[in-house]
């Protein structure tokens, strides 16, 4: 099983990643916004999750069997209000909508 998870960074996505390589096997694909961590994603790919050619690219690329978003775009900086992070949240789900159509994907 391929696994593409979002937002691997933090506390759940991490988890989730971990799920997916220690309990299924899986080989993971964590993509990062910005901030390249060490440690078992420091081979992560750098992906906007703002553009959607960026994250359409990236899925392609790595043909996932599943895709797991979890990662919040917030552009480098926190939002100014409740309602705009969740504009943008809900704007990089929906980027995600069409690769994975195209890939064949579970999202």
């Amino acid at each position: 099983m391929r696994a593409f998870v979002t937002g691997a960074t933090g506390f759940v996505g991490s988890n989730i990643a971990r799920v997916f390589g220690e309990r299924h096997g899986a080989q993971l694909c964590t993509p990062v916004h910005r901030v390249r961590p060490s440690g078992p994603f420091a081979d992560a790919p750098a992906v906007d999750l703002t553009e959607a050619e960026a994250v359409r690219a990236a899925v392609l690329d790595f043909a996932p069997d599943v895709i797991v978003h979890g990662g919040s775009p917030t552009g480098g900086s926190t939002a100014s209000s409740t309602a705009a992070a969740r504009r943008r949240s809900a704007g990089a789900t929906w980027r995600w909508r069409r690769p994975a159509r195209g890939a064949s994907t579970h999202l």
